[in-house]
């Protein structure tokens, strides 16, 4: 007698970006936006809270993806921006433009949704924005 399986719940893992120069992103997301994780090309994870973000390099995405890899619209991604919090955003934004980041946007409040925030681009042109928490003044 088979008795039926219960069905698991997915759960979020995190965003899985394909990178065109896996060096240069790697460098982006530990170097410039200081986030911490492991790995080396073809796959680096960073972890963060119970999300993670992986890194995965183009060529090696073509031989394990099944698609053959993204199409050449696909590499602007406009839908998509990668959201992390930080501590202060200003200083963030002077840190990150110190290192010559293409700058999406300078800080601004956003009192809507009680928070101040920046984008950034990263070396395949994915936005990123930086944000905090709006100070009440």
């Amino acid at each position: 007698m088979n008795r039926p399986m219960a069905k698991v719940k997915p759960t979020f893992f995190g965003p899985m970006l394909i990178v065109r120069d896996f060096a240069a992103s790697l460098e982006f997301y530990r170097e410039v936006i200081g986030l911490e994780g492991a790995g080396e090309s073809p796959y680096a994870e960073f972890v963060a809270n119970s999300c993670a973000l992986v890194l995965l390099d183009h060529a090696f995405w073509k031989t394990v993806g099944g698609l053959g890899g993204p199409s050449p619209r696909v590499w602007k991604r406009e839908g998509v921006v990668l959201a992390l919090k930080v501590g202060n955003v200003d200083e963030e934004y002077q840190r990150i433009k110190s290192k010559g980041v293409a700058i999406a946007s300078p800080p601004a409040d956003r009192p809507m949704m009680g928070l101040r925030n920046f984008q950034v681009y990263d070396p395949d042109g994915n936005l990123v924005e930086l944000t905090s928490p709006l100070q009440r003044k």
